[in-house]
């Protein structure tokens, strides 16, 4: 069971479509605050309006999350996501060879924002993760939307 403060983080994309290559992503966040009592939490919509790679929304929605934790000055965190393969880069000593390149940014984002605090990362199941997963995929359909209304 983890304490303190947990942070789950998901994404929702569009299907491929060859036409474009750039699409938009729905990033969603839910901070939990196991210290406080009762329980709080922050739900957090957001979108990546150009993204290139099914891994670069992830690493977006990580930093966005790292930066939150900054601004509240949050020391010790845990971060919980579905994507073994950002996890897994996230984790590693050698940060030299990123699953996408274009992710880059986002990374050096989270590094600096997480570098005056503890920021764990663990694997959760997408089973686990649903309430996220709503998030995500409803700040894409808000997108979709605006964005169809916009000439």
């Amino acid at each position: 069971m983890l304490q303190g403060i947990t942070c789950y983080v998901d994404t929702s994309t569009e299907p491929h479509n060859p036409a474009h290559n750039t699409k938009p992503a729905g990033l969603g966040i839910l901070i939990v605050n196991m210290q406080a009592q009762p329980e709080s939490k922050i739900h957090i919509k957001a979108i990546l309006q150009d993204t290139s790679s099914a891994i670069m929304p992830e690493a977006a929605a990580v930093a966005l999350a790292a930066k939150i934790f900054n601004i509240m000055q949050v020391t010790e965190a845990q971060i919980l996501s579905d994507n073994i393969t950002l996890l897994q880069f996230l984790n590693d000593q050698d940060r030299n060879h990123p699953p996408d390149w274009r992710m880059k940014p986002y990374i050096q984002d989270f590094d600096v924002c997480s570098q005056n605090s503890t920021i764990t990362t663990y694997k959760i199941s997408r089973e686990n993760n649903e309430e996220v997963d709503l998030l995500a995929r409803q700040a894409l359909a808000f997108s979709l939307t605006r964005h169809l209304r916009i000439p």
